[in-house]
């Protein structure tokens, strides 16, 4: 029986392999929606002429737009207000109304509000986690508390590090 050769991989497509087990732990709940966004991903990085699937680079790109706010969202470090209105996304997704205090609403930088929200999801059995960027924003991401130790272990597997909400980056 003649051997196979070694399979050879390339950084690139680990990291792309590792990307898309990353959104199917995020997306687990809508499988479907998968391929659509790592799709839309490679295609936004093709058209900017990109190869790299490094966290870095596809936070950048890939939740600008293409993941939907009730799995994950880009907020400025300082608009507390599109943070709220991206918040209520999630929760609606958990079937709640996040509650904030008139000091929330109309002061919080994103940093305090994550810290305030990431009880309330817990309470309804989800965990709100914020990604390093490296950037002056914040990547959110929430999963059931049942898949969180998979999504840490699918965002160690690709590289990206995370921390729950309650200490933000």
């Amino acid at each position: 029986m003649q051997a196979l050769p070694p399979q050879r991989h390339t950084a690139a497509a680990d990291d792309a392999a590792a990307f898309r087990h990353w959104l199917a732990v995020l997306y687990r709940d809508q499988p479907q929606d998968v391929e659509a966004v790592y799709q839309g991903v490679a295609a936004q990085l093709a058209a900017e002429g990109e190869t790299d699937w490094q966290p870095d680079n596809i936070i950048h790109f890939g939740t600008g737009g293409l993941l939907d706010a009730q799995h994950a969202f880009l907020v400025d470090w300082k608009d507390g207000d599109s943070f709220i209105d991206w918040v209520a996304e999630m929760a609606a997704r958990f079937g709640f109304q996040p509650v904030w205090t008139a000091q929330n609403q109309d002061e919080d930088l994103p940093e305090t509000l994550m810290q305030a929200a990431y009880p309330q999801f817990l309470a309804h059995g989800a965990v709100l986690y914020n990604t390093a960027t490296g950037g002056d924003y914040y990547c959110l991401a929430i999963v059931p508390q049942a898949d969180s130790a998979d999504f840490e272990a699918a965002s160690q597997q690709w590289g990206l590090a995370v921390r729950r909400a309650d200490q933000p980056y």
